[in-house]
């Protein structure tokens, strides 16, 4: 079985691409490497650099290897700033996808998963969220990653392409990127603590998030594939509910380590909920759906 993990020598790309091999699939990953490393990739996997925004490349690269299968990870995740760099948004994260989809129909791909974005959500009121709860972006990001949503469905009701979506939140684990300043504070605690740098809060440390550990979700995407009930089906990933908070979190590593904190408090909430308990559970097709989330405007 053949099968195209696009985004596969990045964090969770290169995760779900190990397990597909695990699983005896053969694996094809296509990435440009602007964010991933080729170190990430098991042995067995095809590697081909480039970008799914060159429609030429994907065509060709569809028509070779019949792929039954697409995993769709490529993106350029960037929820405040793609405010600011629209056309660069969404000629990666929707263009680039509408390449994909189109390549997917026109060679016969069975089932197409998408990796999207709680970002769809916005800042809801709605807690905790669910499937169900109203989709309303508040940032390009969260647009394009809807948009590609909506393409999938109704390429579904027009070319009868089955597709899953999943939503992860928060997602750390090995082969996170702990070199990015801005985004997912488990890397950015990571980097300031192997640096000797005190940790910086932002805020008063009362706000919360919740965070999905990538051993937890990775063998549910590369399982999703087997079961055609999941079809035409969307999930939220977090992790288990377990109420915490950004000061509790750095009481529980201040007592292992002798790591320093900075408290600053003119940037806003950003930070998150400290949740180790690594079960991912499944109750009427939504995958630990519950979040514990205080402020939802940064993070997703």
């Amino acid at each position: 079985m053949s099968i195209l993990v696009t985004g596969g020598a990045g964090f969770i790309g290169s995760h779900i691409a190990a397990e597909l091999i695990k699983r005896g699939y053969n694996v094809t990953v296509l990435d440009d490497l602007s964010g991933g490393f080729k170190d990430n990739l098991v042995e067995g996997i095809t590697f081909v650099k480039g970008s799914i925004t060159d429609p030429i490349l994907v065509n060709d690269l569809f028509e070779k290897n019949h792929f039954e299968f697409v995993y769709h990870l490529a993106a350029y995740a960037a929820e405040g700033l793609s405010h600011f760099i629209k056309r660069f948004n969404y000629t990666n994260n929707l263009i680039g996808s509408v390449n994909l989809i189109n390549a997917s129909v026109n060679t016969g791909v069975k089932c197409f998963v998408f990796t999207s974005s709680i970002a769809v959500y916005g800042a809801t009121p709605e807690l905790p969220m669910t499937e169900e709860t109203p989709t309303h972006p508040e940032d390009s990001y969260g647009i394009a990653k809807l948009g590609v949503e909506q393409e999938l469905i109704v390429c579904k009701e027009m070319f009868d392409l089955d597709y899953i979506i999943f939503r992860p939140h928060n997602v750390y684990g090995e082969r996170q990127n702990i070199g990015d300043k801005y985004r997912n504070v488990v890397g950015i605690f990571m980097n300031q603590i192997l640096q000797g740098k005190p940790m910086t809060i932002f805020g008063d440390g009362t706000q919360t998030r919740a965070f999905s550990y990538i051993g937890d979700i990775a063998p549910i995407l590369a399982e999703s594939i087997c079961f055609s009930i999941l079809s035409l089906l969307s999930f939220n990933f977090s992790s288990s509910f377990r109420e915490s908070n950004v000061n509790s979190g750095i009481s529980r590593i201040l007592d292992n380590s002798s790591c320093n904190v900075l408290s600053s408090t003119n940037i806003g909430n950003n930070f998150c909920l400290f949740s180790h308990k690594r079960t991912i559970s499944c109750c009427s097709f939504n995958f630990a759906s519950i979040l514990s989330i205080s402020d939802n405007s940064s993070l997703r």
